[in-house]
């Protein structure tokens, strides 16, 4: 939900604030967003034992780093215009 609002900002901007949000904004949306997922992940362990905290930690960190990929191609195959 974030990034598409992300990528929604970026596709109204097309010029130097998209490309902002690709090379600033969202890889630090996307790290908030990790370390977030990181800690309740590390929460649920101490919750519930049995809990898979390995699996879902590594979702945690690596879903948002593959997003910061992602939303940096889509920004940029926009028909960005203006000075960067």
């Amino acid at each position: 939900m974030s990034n598409s609002l992300v990528l929604a900002i970026a596709w109204n901007d097309k010029s130097r604030g998209a490309f902002w949000i690709a090379v600033v904004g969202g890889p630090i949306l996307n790290a908030c967003l990790a370390l977030g997922a990181a800690i309740t992940t590390l929460l649920l362990k101490v919750r519930y034992p049995q809990f898979s905290w390995m699996r879902h930690l590594l979702l945690s960190l690596s879903l948002p780093a593959a997003a910061i990929f992602v939303d940096g191609w889509i920004i940029t195959s926009m028909d960005l215009h203006g000075s960067l």
